[in-house]
């Protein structure tokens, strides 16, 4: 009877340290399914603002890489929403990359690994961010690193980092370099499958 109770128990403990280490091992990777950036979105009528929304789309492979295609959508004037662009990216290693069409590759967008004083390139946009500083945010009672970086490059681009660049999320002006001349002004809120903001 001793060596049963002694069995349950470890077979119990081992189906709780699975259990534990699966719930873990699947936070969300960066623009997993219903993972949601919703952004201010300036219009031509300076007295009305809305708001854009970045939303994972389905699942792809390009070049044998797993990626998820992320859809913008944003307003017209009447508030209806349409399809803007699609963006190819996969995440690893703390690192997120987007699809070039033109270049015909995957190229790095984010780096959530460097701190003060370290840069990257986004070669598809032919600019190096470096980062300033680094601090910390709390995000749906989660602690995230927030980089705050400039593009040592062009000031055009300065804003796309300057703002801050929230690990797993991205930055905080707009999710990809090419929409920081856009409409796209701020982050609002994210929302994830769970329906958290």
């Amino acid at each position: 009877p001793n060596k049963s109770i002694t069995m349950r128990y470890f077979s119990s403990l081992i189906l709780l340290l699975s259990v534990a280490i699966g719930v873990y091992s699947q936070t969300p990777d960066f623009g997993a399914y219903g993972f949601k950036w919703y952004y201010t979105y300036n219009t031509f009528d300076p007295d009305y603002v809305s708001y854009s929304y970045i939303v994972f789309d389905h699942d792809t492979t390009v070049n044998g890489i797993e990626a998820k295609v992320l859809c913008e959508y944003v307003p017209d004037n009447l508030n209806n929403y349409s399809l803007k662009s699609e963006n190819i990216v996969y995440s690893h290693d703390s690192k997120v990359y987007r699809y070039s069409e033109d270049l015909q590759r995957f190229c790095l967008l984010y780096d959530f690994d460097k701190v003060a004083g370290e840069s990257w390139e986004i070669d598809e946009f032919g600019i190096s961010m470096l980062v300033d500083s680094v601090a910390q945010m709390e995000i749906g009672g989660e602690l995230r690193n927030v980089q705050y970086a400039h593009c040592t490059d062009t000031a055009l681009y300065d804003s796309f980092g300057n703002r801050g660049i929230v690990d797993g999320i991205g930055s905080l002006k707009c999710l990809f370099p090419n929409q920081v001349k856009s409409y796209t002004d701020g982050l609002r809120c994210i929302s994830d499958t769970l329906g958290n903001s």
